[in-house]
């Protein structure tokens, strides 16, 4: 996954999707955050979701981690609506993976601050995942096999994931497929 993001050009974007709780941030935010300094790092834009009915807060929450850290490296701080947008959470996650495949807007008129997606420069570009270069799913839930399912199977876009320990055996054949890269 580092190798992917690390072959990907200033200005591409990515979509970051954390689907997972407090009960597995021991676990999973340092990939969430090692994903998001190299993002930042490279000028990779990122669409953020936290499909888990507790994840939003979390994912705000290290988000400004994120933020934070980038500018305490470099002095430069990265923007909302600019370098990354956090559009936060909708249930039932299967139709709003199909949605944003479609387009983001259908799930996600406004991001999670209110702010309708058209008014933010970075989502000039992006419609729906053939404007992303891969979704990267960062979970301790099921969420994974809705994107393998509807988010790769469906529309075909390139998926990585971050899974827990007890998780990632279930996930080899995937890989072993070509249905994730990593």
């Amino acid at each position: 996954i580092y190798n992917y993001v690390d072959g990907l050009k200033a200005g591409d974007a990515i979509h970051l999707a954390l689907d997972y709780d407090p009960s597995v941030s021991a676990e999973l935010d340092p990939m969430t955050l090692s994903i998001l300094k190299q993002c930042f790092a490279k000028d990779i834009k990122v669409v953020i979701t936290a499909l888990h009915q507790f994840g939003p807060a979390l994912a705000a929450e290290r988000i400004d981690t994120a933020v934070a850290r980038h500018e305490a490296l470099t002095g430069k701080r990265p923007q909302n609506g600019v370098d990354y947008v956090f559009l936060g959470y909708k249930p039932y996650p299967v139709l709003i993976i199909l949605g944003m495949g479609q387009n983001y807007r259908i799930p996600f008129p406004r991001d999670y601050f209110g702010t309708p997606l058209d008014s933010l420069p970075m989502m000039a570009g992006i419609r729906n995942y053939s404007n992303v270069k891969a979704v990267l799913n960062i979970s301790g839930t099921s969420a994974t096999d809705w994107w393998i399912s509807y988010g790769n199977g469906r529309y075909g876009v390139p998926l990585a994931i971050g899974v827990t320990g007890v998780m990632a055996t279930e996930y080899y054949p995937y890989l072993q497929t070509d249905q994730i890269f990593g």
